[in-house]
Formats: C-alpha cells, sequence, structure tokens
C-alpha cells in the first residue's frame, strides 16, 4: 500500500464484496442462490491471490475479513450460514500434496464466540464447528485453544437447546473424530458429555446416536464407566426400535412402505460404537468391542449388549421387520443388566436425571429428511 487512502480502499472492497451476501435476493430459493457458492469460491481464490503477493497484503487481506464478517452475523440466515462458511474455509497455508491446509487461527476468536451465541439458529452455528475442529485437527494451535474449542463444544452438548439435533450432531462427529477424551483439567469431559447426549431422551435420534458412534472412536480405558455405555447404547437401541415400529405401524395404516433410510444411519452408528467402521479405524481400537485393556467384565457386558443390539441393526439394514422375540431379548437383558453405577468417571456426577429420562427421544420427518440431505 502506497498511501492509508490505498489501505482504506483495500478495506472498503472487502466490506463491499461481502455486503453481497446481505441481499434480500438469496432469502427464498431461486437460482440466484447458486452465486452464493461461486462467491465464496473467488473469495478463497482472492485469498490464494493475495497470498502469492506477499505478507503484506496477504496479512491485511486476512485481517480485514477476519474482522468484518462476523458482522453478518446480525443479517438474514443465509448471510450468517455463509459468513461462518467463509471463516471456516480460511487457510493460513494451502493444501500442498497430502497435506491439508493450514486453517487460519485468527478465525477461532470470531467462530467460538458464534457458536456461544444460543439465539442463533443451530444450522447456522454448523459451520463454525466445522471450522473449529479444523483448528484442532489441521492447525497447530496453543493448548489452551485447543481446549478453549473443547470446552465450547462440551458445554454446547451439556448446556444447549436439545432441539438444535443437527448441532449436536456434528460436535458429536467432530469430538469422535478428534480423539480427544480429556480437557484443560485433564479429567475425561468428552466422554461424560458425550455419554450425557448418548442417554438424553430429549434429544433426536440422530444425535444421540452419533454420540455412540464417537464414544467408540475414543480411547477408553478401566478408568471409564464402558459398561455404562455398553448398556446405554442397547438402551438406545430398543427405543430407536420401539420408535420405528410405531412409524412402520402408521405407515401401514396410510398404505406406505416403512422409511427405512430414514433410520439407516441412527442404527449403522450403533455398530459402528461397538465395531469401528475403516479397517485401519478398527487397527486403532475403534469400536467398544475392539479396546485393548479393558477388564474381563467390562468385555462380557460390551459382547453381551452388542449381541442383543445386532439382531435390531440388521434388521433395519436389510429393510426387514424387527422380530418381536428380539425386542423381547433386549428388554429382558436391558431389565436384568442395570448398571451399578450411572457415573461415567469419579470425576463426575450420575450422566442424566430422572426428568431427562421421562422424554421420549425423537425421528421426525424433518428429522429424517435432513438425516440424508447431510449424509
Amino acid at each position: 500500500f502506497e498511501s492509508a487512502e490505498d489501505r482504506e480502499n483495500f478495506e472498503k472492497y472487502i466490506q463491499w464484496r461481502l455486503s453481497q451476501f446481505t441481499l434480500r435476493k438469496y432469502l427464498t430459493a431461486n437460482p440466484q442462490q447458486q452465486q452464493i457458492g461461486s462467491m465464496r469460491s473467488k473469495w478463497l481464490r482472492d485469498v490464494d491471490r493475495a497470498r502469492k503477493a506477499g505478507p503484506t497484503i496477504f496479512q491485511a487481506y486476512v485481517d480485514t475479513l477476519v474482522r468484518e464478517t462476523p458482522k453478518l452475523f446480525k443479517y438474514h440466515m443465509v448471510a450468517r450460514l455463509n459468513a461462518a462458511v467463509l471463516l471456516a474455509e480460511l487457510n493460513e497455508t494451502p493444501a500442498e500434496g497430502n497435506k491439508p491446509a493450514v486453517p487460519l487461527l485468527a478465525v477461532t476468536e470470531p467462530l467460538l464466540d458464534f457458536l456461544g451465541q444460543q439465539n442463533q439458529l443451530g444450522v447456522v452455528r454448523v459451520p463454525a464447528v466445522r471450522g473449529l475442529a479444523r483448528v484442532i485437527r489441521d492447525g497447530q494451535p496453543p493448548e489452551k485453544i485447543r481446549d478453549d474449542i473443547i470446552t465450547a463444544f462440551v458445554n454446547e452438548l451439556q448446556n444447549g437447546d436439545p432441539q438444535n439435533d443437527a448441532l449436536a450432531t456434528t460436535i458429536a462427529e467432530e469430538l469422535g473424530r478428534l480423539g480427544i477424551v480429556n480437557g484443560s483439567d485433564r479429567t475425561p469431559i468428552v466422554v461424560n458429555a458425550l455419554t450425557k447426549t448418548l442417554a438424553d431422551k430429549k434429544r433426536g435420534y440422530r444425535s444421540r446416536s452419533e454420540a455412540a458412534a464417537a464414544l467408540g472412536r475414543l480411547s477408553l480405558d478401566n478408568t471409564i464407566n464402558v459398561r455404562l455405555i455398553a448398556f446405554e447404547i442397547a438402551a438406545l437401541a430398543q427405543e430407536m426400535a420401539t420408535a420405528f415400529e410405531k412409524e412402520a405401524v402408521e405407515a401401514q395404516k396410510n398404505e406406505l412402505n416403512p422409511n427405512y433410510v430414514a433410520w439407516k444411519k441412527p442404527f449403522f452408528n450403533l455398530y459402528t460404537a461397538f465395531k469401528g467402521d475403516k479397517r485401519v479405524n478398527i487397527e486403532r481400537g475403534h469400536g467398544l468391542s475392539n479396546k485393548d485393556g479393558l477388564n474381563g467384565a467390562t468385555k462380557q457386558t460390551v459382547n453381551a449388549a452388542y449381541g442383543q443390539v445386532l439382531p435390531l441393526i440388521l434388521s433395519i439394514l436389510v429393510e426387514k421387520p424387527i422380530e418381536p422375540k428380539d425386542q423381547d431379548a433386549i428388554l429382558q437383558w436391558l431389565e436384568a443388566n442395570k448398571p451399578p453405577s450411572r457415573k461415567v468417571h469419579d470425576s463426575f456426577k450420575e450422566i442424566i436425571s430422572d426428568d431427562q429420562s421421562q422424554a421420549p427421544g425423537t425421528l421426525s420427518s424433518a428429522t429424517a429428511s435432513n438425516t440424508e440431505a447431510n449424509n
């Protein structure tokens, strides 16, 4: 920049470009909405050009973006959503060969702030979760930033609106991918939060089953109440089977086929919770059945729970009615194998209160549609 005026005009240009996200024409579904993706792609190309132009231009560009983009969070949903996506996609350095792009560390603060805004819709905060998880996974953040991100995820799972199912599902998925167990106090706060989400009947089945899958990916040892986790996964399987059967009866009354597709992902999540998914992940110990170092009693409970859950999973995946005998068997097993302790770890209180345990979970038609759209 040859003058202060040059810098000012540069910043005004960025402000003008960002303002395009707020236009009314993007509020309703129409072909012009396709321009949004092109706008974001142009931003990222511009950032790459600024990087090649030299450190002064690049730093000026990203500093201005990080400062100005959060102002879009007060506008309509399309502007808010795309502001979060843009911040989440900003990189310090681009991908190179097998090395992923290194995310811009400066986006952490605005994304954390946005994630914590409980008045915002859950769906517009989903990109913030993706971006923050990427900071940990592909960046090299200081320990405090890492802990701040994990704390924000845990707080949302424990204190956020249980109706924000897409947000909780994304957080559970990212926590499982990150593989982090402990918080800054070195207690397993991630395991505790995911188990509470798994057992919370106020939440939807997608987020609860994703929490189960995430728990299967974490490194768990005998200090964790894995028997409780296995029991809660079996309890969720029985609950989902009952809910599926209820929907199937209603569908038959209307001369429709049961909507197996909507239920396959939640039930498959329970399978991966026990057995893992890809071979490379199974070799890493993903899946409760593949954890080394668990004592014999815990392994016995895990295997028994899996034996009860598997017939229900297979019925859904092969699109066959759930056998009454399988439902009876898992109900009897749950009654006979109630965990002696509902604490995930000695550091925490019991995972769920009586009032939470009385509220039924759901997989509504809307949630089912969202499940398909997001996968």
